[in-house]
């Protein structure tokens, strides 16, 4: 997700004709939601559209996470087309005069900036949202938000309304960005966890790979917008998963057991890769004793989260006791494993020729009737990462709420949050 904009250019073009413009969008756009935060923001706007246009509401909705989409009032989605070709921010008061201009109810903008002052501008001058959501806060973008999570969440807290709601899904952030809430004349509220477990039985098929922080979030914005829990329950099942969504499948090779194969290539920082980890080694455990390999996939322009990766794989990768080597190579732009350090090995750009390089071939069935004798687990950036996944389906998404093999924080020191 590009922060491209010069600020100065985009303040000063937006001038007097274009804040009468974005006033009167507002007027008629009564629901604006704002949804910020490290992780999970492209899956929360596709499930509160779902819930949205399941409970009747006209709605429009718009995600900039793996692939820049338009969420329409129909259900159907279209691709955001840039004349530049370049992401600005421009784009979120574009997308409110188009649910204006479209009769909408309600907006559900995923939050495209990651400078404080662009994320104040997107907020403040152009959205100006009636319930802001931070989903979470985690270690990311370091270079622009900040060097720890206090940081980070001050950064987030741009985005938090002037007198209306915030709902955080993080429950550590909580009280800072409370202050800062109640200090806008905002209320803040702190979403419980909702299990996937929890949604009748006939749904959790359609929800079982959902963090049970973001369902969460999902119900408490539901329930400010006076939508009953069947519908909220509905609506999410009714949406249309993030092509990013970390998924897993079973693969022939390298070994006779076979490979585990996970795509976690959309966690883009070590806690939400762990948990990527946990959920699959819970829907499919490995034979004991097993091997991992890992793929960092790298962006030059990334060099904060490569070394932030660097330094905290080894917590990462503290599975079980069964474990017997773990490997880590870097894909993509040169200079990967330089910036992993550890032993990592540089490898190919591209992912998928590290695999056919260990002769990895699809199983044709992703079931887990035997347990495999390797992990190969894939992290870091999806940009230039994409397109190899097509070669090893069926894949299944990863149960997010599930809980793995990690060792449990306190154990060794680690905790894997």
């Amino acid at each position: 997700m590009w922060d491209v904009v010069v600020l100065g250019s985009v303040l000063a073009g937006l001038g007097w004709a274009e804040e009468l413009r974005l006033r009167r969008a507002r007027s008629a756009v009564p629901v604006r939601i704002h949804v910020n935060g490290t992780r999970g923001k492209s899956t929360v706007t596709r499930l509160l559209m779902g819930v949205l246009l399941t409970a009747g509401r006209r709605a429009l909705g718009k995600v900039t996470g793996t692939e820049a989409r338009w969420l329409l009032p129909d259900g159907t989605e279209a691709p955001v087309q840039r004349r530049s070709g370049r992401a600005t921010i421009r784009e979120q008061a574009r997308a409110l005069e188009r649910a204006a201009r479209l009769g909408c109810e309600a907006l559900v903008l995923e939050c495209m900036a990651l400078h404080p002052e662009a994320l104040w501008t997107s907020e403040h001058r152009m959205i100006q949202s009636t319930v802001g959501v931070i989903t979470n806060v985690r270690e990311d973008h370091g270079d622009v938000m900040g060097r720890d999570r206090a940081e980070i969440a001050r950064t987030l807290a741009n985005t938090i309304p002037v007198e209306g709601h915030l709902v955080v899904g993080d429950e550590q952030a909580f009280p800072l960005l409370a202050r800062e809430a109640r200090r806008r004349g905002t209320q803040p509220l702190l979403a419980p966890p909702v299990p996937p477990s929890r949604a009748p039985q006939e749904l959790r098929p359609y929800l079982a790979w959902h963090a049970p922080e973001n369902l969460g979030v999902v119900f408490q914005v539901a329930q400010l917008l006076g939508i009953e829990e069947r519908v909220t329950w509905r609506g999410m099942a009714a949406a249309l998963p993030e092509p990013g969504t970390a998924r897993w499948t079973r693969v022939e090779g390298p070994g006779p057991l076979g490979a585990l194969l996970i795509d976690g290539l959309a966690a883009n920082d070590p806690d939400s890769l762990a948990r990527v980890l946990r959920g699959a080694l819970a829907a499919c455990p490995p034979a004991e004793p097993f091997e991992v390999r890992v793929i960092y996939h790298h962006r030059h322009d990334r060099a904060e989260r490569a070394l932030r990766f660097g330094q905290r794989l080894p917590e990462l990768l503290r599975v079980g006791a069964g474990v017997g080597s773990v490997t880590v190579w870097a894909t993509g732009d040169p200079g990967g494993a330089r910036l992993l350090g550890g032993g990592a090995r540089q490898g190919p750009t591209e992912p998928g020729a590290l695999l056919r390089r260990w002769r990895l071939r699809p199983a044709g069935d992703p079931a887990c009737e035997e347990p495999p004798g390797v992990v190969v687990l894939a992290g870091g950036n999806t940009r230039g990462a994409r397109g190899w996944q097509g070669a090893y389906e069926p894949w299944q998404p990863v149960p997010l709420g599930a809980e793995g093999r990690l060792v449990p924080p306190g154990e060794g020191g680690a905790d894997h949050g």
